[in-house]
């Protein structure tokens, strides 16, 4: 059995932490859907930032050869947003393969990124790391976002790092966020 590992889609702080069962600093309700199913009892681990328009970008280890991208609506957020913050709403499933072309036999799992602007359009993308795949909206104050923030999620045979914790700072492509076994 291998491990792969997913990282810090950007340099931030960690606001929701699941194993806590409760958010550091926020609150709201959240759909646990979009393709994923249960997301960590529902509550997804949330990482703050502080700019609007910041890039959101997959990292994870070498020997995940490639992904698919599949735009993802509705997710999370039991709440109606403001006009003009759709975004909310609105994320990425990426799913993780360890062959090339997206190989359904190689499959691993998929991490769900959402409260996303600009998403990467559907596709198969080749040696990811690296991969753009949207950028932070502003702050709506719309009960499920209080500060400018993605939701991750993750499904299929991975763990969240135990070593996490509220509060924590992460460091785009280097803090260790979900491992994943297959």
């Amino acid at each position: 059995m291998s491990q792969y590992y997913i990282y810090a889609p950007f340099s931030g702080q960690i606001w929701a932490y699941p194993p806590s069962g409760s958010y550091c600093y926020l609150t709201g309700t959240h759909y646990p859907g979009c393709g994923l199913g249960s997301q960590e009892d529902g509550k997804p681990m949330d990482i703050g930032a502080g700019w609007d328009g910041a890039g959101i970008y997959f990292h994870a280890s070498t020997n995940v050869l490639s992904v698919q991208t599949i735009r993802q609506k509705n997710c999370l957020c039991n709440v109606m947003p403001p006009e003009g913050y759709g975004f909310i709403n609105k994320g990425v499933l990426v799913k993780l393969y360890w062959g090339l072309n997206a190989d359904p036999s190689s499959y691993i799992g998929a991490v769900l990124y959402a409260h996303i602007k600009n998403r990467i359009a559907n596709g198969i993308y080749n040696n990811p790391n690296g991969l753009l795949i949207g950028t932070l909206g502003p702050d709506c104050n719309c009960d499920c976002s209080r500060g400018i923030h993605i939701h991750m999620a993750k499904s299929g045979g991975a763990i969240l790092n135990p070593s996490l914790y509220c509060g924590q700072f992460t460091s785009r492509g280097g803090t260790l966020i979900y491992t994943f076994f297959a």
